[in-house]
């Protein structure tokens, strides 16, 4: 059984803690370039492969997700079937990007998830609460830090950016 009130790290101080989250991010950067033929499908090729990875994560143990995710997302809060809908979401925004198709889809979609994972991750802060960040489900526990915040706002402008380039 999963406690998501106690904050828990994986027992490591700094950037160590974080080690998971780096080698997905690499492992997607590595995939996208191998598979790149411009700047541009790098970029939805690698925001492709990072979230359907996380969303892989959270089905390794749905229910811990759940249980950790409602801690401080605002949306679930005032509408509860977002908690299952979330990674379902993110991996087909993950689908999207890498198969290059939807394109402008899955960047709407991704602004707005990623706005309101934001402003939770802020709330959740401000509050200077010690939960876990569900990102990636329980499987590998992160604190919920200006670490989260950082990652949903590059994904965030990303999706922005994206959004301008010529599709």
């Amino acid at each position: 059984m999963h406690d998501h009130k106690e904050f828990e790290t994986q027992g490591s101080k700094g950037i160590i803690q974080y080690w998971p989250l780096l080698i997905i991010t690499l492992y997607a950067g590595v995939l996208s370039f191998v598979l790149m033929n411009s700047t541009q499908t790098f970029m939805y090729r690698f925001m492709g492969f990072f979230l359907s990875f996380f969303a892989l994560f959270k089905w390794v143990d749905i229910k811990g997700f759940l249980e950790g995710f409602k801690e401080y997302d605002l949306f679930s809060r005032v509408f509860p079937p977002y908690l299952i809908i979330y990674p379902i979401v993110e991996a087909s925004i993950g689908i999207m990007y890498v198969s290059l198709r939807s394109i402008k889809i899955a960047n709407y979609t991704l602004i707005a998830v990623m706005g309101i994972n934001a402003i939770s991750v802020i709330y959740a802060l401000i509050k200077r609460r010690k939960i876990n960040c569900a990102c990636l489900g329980t499987a590998i526990k992160l604190p919920l830090t200006v670490v989260s915040l950082f990652e949903i706002v590059l994904m965030l402008a990303m999706g922005v950016l994206m959004m301008s380039a010529k599709n």
